[in-house]
């Protein structure tokens, strides 16, 4: 089941296209956004693979890697 968005840690927020909750942890927590997670894989990663276009653009405009590459696949977000 989905979580309240005010219960989100950054990685969930993204899969679920919580825009205003990433932006609040973005914002005022300091979130690195240039940081993988447990499985290897970036949050621009989780917003290309969720088809996230808005929350990507924000990404990319925070300063987000659009060419790291992540996961089991060493693949970049456009892969």
């Amino acid at each position: 089941p989905k979580p309240p968005a005010t219960d989100m840690d950054i990685v969930q927020a993204v899969q679920y296209n919580e825009l205003e909750r990433v932006k609040e942890l973005v914002e005022t927590s300091g979130t690195n956004i240039n940081a993988p997670d447990a499985e290897g894989c970036y949050l621009l990663h989780w917003a290309s693979i969720n088809n996230h276009v808005e929350l990507a653009r924000y990404l990319i405009a925070k300063g987000a890697e659009i060419d790291v590459k992540g996961g089991d696949l060493k693949a970049t977000p456009l892969h």
